[in-house]
């Protein structure tokens, strides 16, 4: 995320401080789009709660932690670099319009994902329903969380593996399925690298036209006087 970051500003496409702003606010939305993914999840398709009070406490704070830390950023003041992130950040969610419209598109893009994470899992004849890819989804996102580890590299394996077989797919079929959703991730690292450098490439033969005709120094003299 901070590569992200300093690369649109090396580019400049982007300052820092809105570019961190923009990042709070994503990372944000994200984990309360999860959690509340999660907890729905939950209480629609695994049945691993002993009670299920604690998903709907858990939803009950996620709506009321969002909306008090909207109230919060637009009445925090600080100084310096801190209040240009701070006012970036206000500035991505706007009003509740813009606040809403962040939320619906940080859930399509999840569910996006999940559909994604069904065509793989179908690739080792595994299929899920569309929640359930979703509550599949979502809480293999939280264990890789929770694990600190980056990338949930084994962890996510693991807790997928068993999530899988809870839904009732054979032992190997989960494993199998597992390491074809790891290959998607590197798929989509290795897309996202290619992307990169295209944009590269396009972008330096751009400002390679700009300067061919842009006219020379004396020409510009010339035209001044």
């Amino acid at each position: 995320e901070i590569l992200k970051i300093e690369l649109l500003k090396k580019h400049g496409l982007l300052d820092r401080s809105p570019g961190y702003g923009s990042f709070l606010v994503e990372r944000a939305v994200d984990l309360a789009t999860v959690l509340f993914l999660g907890c729905v999840s939950v209480l629609t398709t695994f049945d691993i709660l002993p009670n299920r009070v604690y998903a709907y406490s858990l939803i009950a704070f996620i709506i009321v932690a969002s909306t008090a830390g909207v109230y919060l950023l637009h009445r925090l003041h600080l100084d310096g670099s801190a209040q240009a992130t701070i006012q970036a950040m206000r500035e991505c969610i706007g009003d509740v319009r813009g606040f809403i419209l962040i939320v619906l598109i940080t859930a399509t893009s999840w569910s996006a994902l999940a559909v994604g994470w069904q065509f793989c899992l179908a690739a080792a004849a595994i299929h899920l329903s569309f929640g359930q890819a979703i509550a599949f989804m979502s809480i293999v996102a939280l264990i890789n969380v929770l694990s600190l580890i980056p990338g949930g590299l084994g962890v996510s394996e693991a807790g997928g593996a068993r999530l899988l077989m809870r839904l009732g797919s054979p032992e190997a079929s989960a494993q199998a399925g597992v390491i074809v959703l790891r290959s998607y991730t590197v798929i989509a690292l290795v897309l996202g690298v290619l992307h990169f450098g295209l944009w590269t490439l396009v972008r330096r033969r751009r400002l390679r036209n700009a300067e061919a005709v842009r006219p020379p120094l004396s020409s510009q003299h010339w035209l001044t006087e």
